[in-house]
Formats: structure tokens, sequence, C-alpha cells
């Protein structure tokens, strides 16, 4: 959205708008690739990476997922007015990968 706002003021005021609304864009999902292979900090393996994204003004929910050799990590952030128990959330996530790793 960011690099379609930068052909013109008209177009970037349209995509702040729709950023803005949350009937538009209540959710947002993205993906980061990182490293393929395994890494270590300091000696140590990185077992996990967690990515948190702001969410924007009037938004409920947004997902992060950084891939990391192998491995999909979510970050799950959330306006708690609108979402009252993301922990219950991040565990349905942590079983439906589950079920699908076992499928």
């Amino acid at each position: 959205m960011a690099e379609l706002g930068q052909a013109s003021a008209r177009l970037e005021g349209f995509l702040e708008r729709v950023e803005a609304c949350a009937r538009s864009f209540a959710l947002c999902v993205s993906n980061v690739p990182g490293p393929r292979r395994p890494v270590s900090v300091l000696g140590s393996p990185v077992e996990s990476m967690y990515s948190l994204a702001e969410i924007g003004r009037h938004h409920g929910l947004r997902v992060a997922v950084v891939s990391a050799a192998g491995d999909l990590c979510f970050g799950l952030t959330a306006d708690p007015a609108i979402v009252d128990d993301l922990g219950e959330m991040a565990r349905g996530v942590e079983a439906e990968a589950e079920a699908l790793i076992a499928s």
C-alpha cells in the first residue's frame, strides 16, 4: 500500500482512508521470509522468531508470520477492546498447525 501511495497524492489519500476504515480493512496478515538455515546468536541456537506488527486505528487483529529454517512463527497483535482472548486464538492456531502437520 505504501508503494502504491507514492504514485500520486490522490491515491495516497484514498489508501489512507481504506486502511483507517475497519469495515474495509479489519484484519491484516503478512509473511516475511526469514533465514532458510538454522542460525544462532552468541552460540545459542535460535529456536523461534515472533514478529509483532502494529495494528491500524480501528483494526481488530494483525497476524504477522515469519518463516525461519523451515518453521512458521506466528505473532498476533490485537485491540483488546475487540479481541478479548488473544491467548485462546494463539492456542487455536497452534492446534490447527499441529493437525495439519499430523495429516
